[in-house]
């Protein structure tokens, strides 16, 4: 695994590129701070303020000045169906990638091999002019890191890239037939599941329900 490669999307969040599965991947779930430059380069009436408002209703923005064990995945943009996620993809793709939501496969794959991984040095996003994801990332490493020891967990790139301990994050299990998924293992006191990481749980009606508990990570090639 490559860790020295990075894409940074159009909000200044990167992409790490995973040699093993020929992809980038969002290093962490969208944010909310990406999902608002979305909505700000690309206006459209289905993403107003009263769109904005029952989103966050589900889960509250915070500042990544702000983060606390009590409230870190406010960070992450949730309550979010699938169709609303194709918007941003579709925006994302105008930098000549093609991005695409994982399959459980997709998810699973890279989360073995995250999962058995050394952690990023976070130190080299230090110089960058926007430090919106190096402030993020430095606190919820702490946050994070200081949970692994309590739990005498070995703190690896899996959860530092919130694969655990994040949020559940949708999958698609069969396009044809709109069945979606989530895969994750979120911190029990923002949602707790009774299977593991690695299983995509199917949710019942993906593109009507808003699930609190949803966000999504985007993998690119």
């Amino acid at each position: 695994m490559q860790n020295d490669k990075f894409y940074f999307d159009q909000a200044g969040f990167p992409l790490l590129w995973v040699d093993e599965i020929k992809s980038y991947v969002y290093f962490f779930p969208v944010t909310k701070i990406q999902f608002e430059t979305f909505i700000c380069q690309e206006p459209d009436q289905r993403f107003g303020d009263r769109w904005y408002s029952e989103v966050t209703k589900l889960n509250q923005r915070t500042s990544p000045h702000l983060l606390t064990k009590d409230n870190y995945w406010q960070l992450f943009i949730t309550g979010i169906r699938p169709d609303e996620i194709q918007c941003y993809q579709d925006w994302c793709n105008k930098d000549d990638f093609k991005y695409y939501v994982p399959t459980p496969k997709d998810w699973k794959e890279l989360y073995q091999i995250v999962k058995n991984t050394e952690p990023v040095d976070l130190e080299e996003f230090a110089s960058r002019k926007d430090l919106r994801f190096y402030t993020s990332a430095k606190n919820l490493e702490e946050i994070i890191l200081s949970y692994c020891k309590r739990n005498n967990h070995a703190y690896t790139l899996a959860d530092q890239m919130l694969m655990t301990f994040g949020v559940m994050e949708w999958v698609i299990i069969d396009h044809a037939k709109s069945k979606w998924g989530g895969m994750g293992e979120p911190h029990p006191k923002f949602y707790s599941t009774i299977g593991s990481a690695d299983i995509a749980i199917p949710a019942t009606s993906p593109l009507v329900d808003r699930l609190y508990s949803h966000g999504f990570r985007l993998f690119m090639s």
